[in-house]
């Protein structure tokens, strides 16, 4: 009886252990707040892009709903709640469920931190500029602009 007593103790101090370390390893929402930078991808710029940023610790947070809407990623669907992103990239399958510490829901947005970009989303690079308050993406795959630039040259070829 002694054993089975000592077991479950073990067993509960485990799963309090175990949230404690989900509870502290999550981000801290109330201390994040609502700033502009401006986002450049190839081409396309966006002066006001809005992004979650802690000042006390220098991170930023990038929203993915607002991203895929400015580059015109409609193949890829979002689930907030669950921080997961599924779906089909430029021929690529995408399945992926961001951890805990880097990501977070707000208001039905599903924020990243940007190096996350680079390691699931199939960008190449990731740089921000904290001077001039810009972010540059690079991505691996083909965006619609230019998708509907390359139809472009292809009518005036055959006209």
């Amino acid at each position: 009886m002694k054993r089975v007593r000592i077991k479950l103790a073990s067993i509960a101090l485990g799963l309090l252990l175990a949230l404690d370390v989900k509870t502290y390893s999550q981000i801290d929402t109330e201390s994040l707040e609502t700033t502009y930078i401006q986002i450049r991808v190839k081409k396309l710029r966006d002066d006001f892009f809005e992004v979650k940023y802690n000042f006390s610790t220098d991170e930023y947070y990038i929203g993915l709903n607002t991203l895929f809407y400015l580059l015109e990623i409609f193949t890829l669907d979002i689930d907030s709640a669950k921080r997961e992103v599924s779906g089909n990239l430029d021929g690529k399958k995408i399945d992926v469920r961001f951890p805990v510490d880097k990501s977070f829901e707000m208001n039905g947005e599903l924020y990243v931190a940007p190096e996350l970009l680079k390691e699931y989303l199939n960008f190449s690079q990731v740089s921000y500029n904290p001077n001039i308050l810009s972010l540059e993406l690079q991505p691996n795959f083909t965006l619609a602009y230019e998708q509907r630039e390359k139809g472009k040259l292809e009518r005036m070829r055959l006209d």
